[in-house]
């Protein structure tokens, strides 16, 4: 019994309160076997019919290259597994854009840590760390709703002692720190400091009932007064197999503003699933839903807030191999959000309420075409429906590229 409850803490027990870790909405993967260090490195030519960074109004087709180099490095002990990478790369304009002048280059790169260690058979410590430098973060990340101008910074370390009192019981203690900020704009910068407290509970050899206590405070730029949250969730892990993981959570978020403002209670629920089906067929999955204090700031008709963010994000992620050499990818995204309890920042002034539905797929290939070097072919179409002025949009893209891995 104490090597199974240790397992699930091993494998499962570093997945919880996955929508809010720093390796985002998906589950992270899941180390098998310790891989050397590996190499990658490759090139990506994109049409785009909407390319403008602002993204908010229909226009500005281009062209651009997308160079990248990468690096991956997993070590699996009896004790400790370790994962790391890094994509360092950026996105090429070859026209200027009408929409941001001279400014032709964007950073498009992102780096992360994971370390889950056992000090004896009851003790342990996992920390999750990760950074992105982007044009447009990744709608996993849980931080994006609409396009923002210029890059987007998101930085986000996870560290947490965890502790077995008995056979069945055991408790994960942490704290994080993240920051979002979007740097060509005004008012955007998140800084979020986090305590959290997990109950854990053993209800089969593969089952684990959870209950969580999370809270947080934000420190915004729009705002003079920070920003506090309250969790309070039961929640279920389960392994079903060993590539089939499950981590879900619902409850309670109480929000409220230090020194004014209302508070607020809404429900919060977070869901994750990944699995490998068989050896053709991989996904991921999410879905989340709460109250959120990132991403709520507009800048037109003038630099504005919205206190209250309700936001649904659901997405699902797969990957199929037609063939030994041939995959098929595909994903998407929903991102649902009201927006209420808006004012302008310079006179504290109400604004309308305003809906926005973002809806993000994309379908393509991967060829191997040798045993280094892999084709693809992606398309990918996005979709803007909103109440605020000019954040309604659509836009398609299409990527060639190749990438070489050694």
């Amino acid at each position: 019994m104490k090597k199974n409850i240790f397992s699930l803490f091993g494998y499962l027990g570093c997945l919880s309160q996955i929508s809010m870790a720093g390796t985002g909405l998906y589950l992270p993967t899941i180390t098998k076997d310790s891989l050397p260090l590996r190499f990658s490195t490759g090139m990506d030519m994109v049409w785009d019919d909407n390319a403008s960074p602002g993204g908010l109004t229909d226009g500005d087709e281009s062209y651009s290259l997308n160079p990248y180099v990468g690096v991956l490095y997993n070590k699996l002990t009896e004790q400790t597994a370790v994962n790391a990478f890094g994509r360092f790369g950026g996105v090429y304009y070859l026209e200027e854009l009408e929409s941001t002048g001279s400014k032709d280059f964007y950073s498009q790169s992102s780096a992360g840590l994971s370390i889950d260690h056992r000090f004896d058979g009851r003790a342990s410590y996992r920390s999750f760390n990760d950074v992105a430098l982007q044009l447009e973060p990744d709608y996993s990340y849980g931080i994006a709703s609409v396009r923002q101008p210029g890059e987007s910074l998101f930085l986000s370390t996870d560290h947490a002692i965890g502790y077995r009192w008995t056979s069945l019981f055991g408790t994960y203690t942490g704290v994080k720190y993240r920051i979002s900020e979007t740097l060509d704009s005004d008012n955007t910068r998140r800084d979020v400091f986090e305590v959290y407290n997990q109950f854990r509970y053993q209800l089969d050899p593969v089952s684990v009932f959870t209950s969580d206590y999370r809270y947080s405070v934000t420190d915004a730029d729009y705002s003079t007064n920070d920003i506090i949250n309250h969790y309070i969730l039961i929640g279920l892990e389960r392994r079903f197999s060993f590539t089939t993981l499950l981590v879900t959570s619902i409850g309670a978020q109480m929000r409220e503003i230090d020194g004014g403002g209302s508070d607020t209670t809404s429900p919060y629920v977070e869901f994750a699933l990944r699995s490998n089906v068989n050896t053709k067929f991989m996904f991921n999955s999410f879905l989340r839903y709460g109250l959120e204090d990132t991403d709520n700031t507009v800048q037109v008709p003038a630099p504005a807030v919205y206190e209250e963010k309700t936001t649904l994000r659901l997405g699902v992620n797969t990957s199929y191999y037609l063939s030994p050499k041939v995959s098929l990818l595909n994903g998407v995204e929903i991102v649902a959000s009201s927006n209420e309890e808006g004012r302008l920042i310079s006179n504290n002034s109400s604004i309308a309420d305003g809906d926005e539905f973002v809806f993000n797929a994309n379908i393509g290939l991967a060829v191997e075409l040798t045993e280094y070097l892999t084709g693809k072919v992606m398309y990918n179409y996005t979709t803007s429906d909103s109440d605020l002025q000019l954040r309604s949009y659509d836009r398609n893209r299409v990527t060639i590229g190749l990438d070489a891995q050694f």
